[in-house]
């Protein structure tokens, strides 16, 4: 049985997920193919990305421009 998200879960459209991490819809649905986007869920034929779970997924993404300090 798989779990059911909560009634009041927000869904963005492709358009919105990419424009909110600036990159094209096809970037968006070539990520999608290669399993490695933002989670998503289809409703039908329709595309829908989990607003909670694309927060989640952005805060599992590694961060840039952190040196590790050097011990000398």
């Amino acid at each position: 049985m798989s779990a059911v998200p909560p009634f009041n879960t927000r869904y963005l459209t492709e358009l919105e997920i990419a424009d909110h991490l600036g990159v094209s819809v096809s970037c968006l649905r070539r990520w999608r193919t290669e399993r490695r986007g933002p989670p998503f869920t289809k409703i039908s034929t329709l595309v829908r990305y989990p607003l909670n779970e694309l927060e989640a997924w952005i805060a599992t993404l590694p961060k840039g421009g952190e040196q590790e300090r050097r011990r000398t």
